[in-house]
């Protein structure tokens, strides 16, 4: 029995040390949406863990949503792409995608959403990585 319990153990082991750990901080921040348009610098950022989704670092639930994939773009460079489950994370999100271009270690951020009253708008933050 214990010879089985080391092995299941030893077989897990490997599947979870594949997991990348990314702390993406946000230096730009924009909106666009029909009442207005602005961009600022701001606070804030992701945490990706290309095993768990990705979250916002704000986030007090600690919960990942979505998943993440390491790929490569047209010109075979190195980028993790990661897209959220629709609806997971905020009930009035229609599509959400985060890129990390790991050469130069940036992200984009790029949210539309369905904003009641509001109408349709675009989320977009950018900044750098970090990855753990």
């Amino acid at each position: 029995m214990n010879r089985l319990l080391t092995a299941a153990i030893l077989l897990c082991l490997p599947i979870a040390a594949f997991a990348d750990i990314w702390f993406c901080q946000t230096t730009h921040w924009a909106v666009l949406d029909q009442e207005a348009t602005f961009a600022q610098e701001h606070e804030g950022g992701f945490i990706i863990d290309t095993d768990k989704g990705f979250r916002n670092r704000a986030s007090n639930t600690g919960l990942y949503g979505g998943s993440c994939i390491e790929t490569t773009d047209v010109s075979g460079l190195p980028k993790i792409f990661c897209e959220e489950d629709k609806n997971l994370l905020n009930g009035t999100t229609s599509g959400v995608q985060l890129f990390i271009d790991i050469q130069t270690q940036t992200f984009t951020y790029v949210r539309t959403n369905l904003w009641g009253g509001f109408g349709v708008g675009i989320e977009t933050n950018m900044g750098n990585c970090t990855k753990a």
